[in-house]
């Protein structure tokens, strides 16, 4: 299974139209392997096609969810799987509570600290750059806490100040936060509430929570929905940005901004980030300044005017 390969909206119309009978259905389990990716990636790859009207879904049994191509309809190209996403204004926000996460926190911490997370950047290589922000721990207790959990490849300390500490964490892809990610959510924060671990993430409201729930629990066997509420939240930018910069414009973009590159004083070089894409500092500039001419063209001169 190649967990790199970017998967399409193309590719996955592809799988149904390939079949003797293009309105057949077929199980998330099915395209899957037809597109040779992870499950929890095609499954929401027919989120976002239902959503936009592409194709249609429904639950067979307990476990089986179904998608097929609608007769008599035309099919949907990825710009209308884009408008889709365009016009989706809300959010489930999901609270989830788990003693596993916390217990390594709670043995040498306490419980009186906070973790947040400030965003996560998927690298090309199927790995993941995450940023976290903690308060209350002690800087070198937080690194080796956080070294210890198997997904991590390494930790670079991003700053320290009085008592707050932010990490870059470089991470494989069997993490909570790419589970998020690739149900076409994210992860907002974790706060440990004496024993537990308090879990916030978004994720669209169409989504199978019994299936989210399941690849949780292959993580951590004892996460537990908490709660789970409908939250506004506008992205009609940030899906215009994601879908007209090149994979690594938009890469590069997002890491220097959890990283801190424009802030000031800078906590994060270009040569850092450049290290951390495989890069020189002068391709890591390149890359980021094509990014933000696009971005303030669309800002700036709208959508007509833009030029790559």
């Amino acid at each position: 299974m190649d967990e790199s390969r970017r998967i399409t909206a193309e590719d996955v119309l592809r799988a149904f139209e390939q079949r003797d009978e293009p309105c057949e259905s077929l199980s998330t389990s099915e395209v899957a392997d037809a597109l040779d990716c992870a499950h929890r990636t095609a499954y929401s790859k027919l989120n976002a096609l239902v959503d936009s009207g592409s194709l249609k879904t429904k639950k067979v049994g307990a476990q089986v969810r179904i998608w097929w191509q609608p007769q008599n309809e035309p099919t949907a190209t990825a710009d209308s799987e884009t408008l889709g996403h365009l016009t989706s204004e809300q959010v489930l926000e999901l609270e989830l509570q788990s003693e596993q996460i916390a217990r390594p926190f709670v043995e040498t911490v306490g419980s009186d600290f906070t973790v947040s997370t400030d965003g996560t950047v998927l690298l090309e290589d199927g790995t993941q750059i995450q940023y976290y922000t903690a308060t209350g721990i002690p800087t070198s207790t937080y690194l080796e806490l956080t070294k210890q959990y198997p997904a991590v490849h390494d930790v670079r300390l991003i700053s320290s100040v009085e008592n707050t500490t932010r990490l870059e964490v470089h991470s494989a892809p069997n993490s909570l936060t790419r589970l998020f990610s690739d149900y076409g959510g994210h992860f907002n924060s974790a706060e440990i509430d004496e024993s537990n671990a308090i879990l916030l993430g978004e994720v669209p409201q169409t989504i199978d929570l019994d299936e989210l729930l399941t690849d949780l629990r292959e993580l951590y066997p004892d996460i537990e929905l908490v709660s789970q509420r409908l939250v506004y939240t506008p992205q009609v930018f940030r899906t215009l940005m994601e879908n007209t910069l090149t994979e690594r414009q938009w890469t590069t973009l997002q890491l220097a901004h959890f990283a801190g590159y424009f802030e000031w004083p800078r906590v994060s070089t270009g040569e850092d980030l450049g290290e951390r894409l495989g890069i020189t500092k002068q391709t890591f500039h390149h890359h980021l300044r094509h990014a933000e001419q696009t971005v303030f063209q669309y800002l700036f001169e709208g959508a007509t005017s833009h030029r790559l």
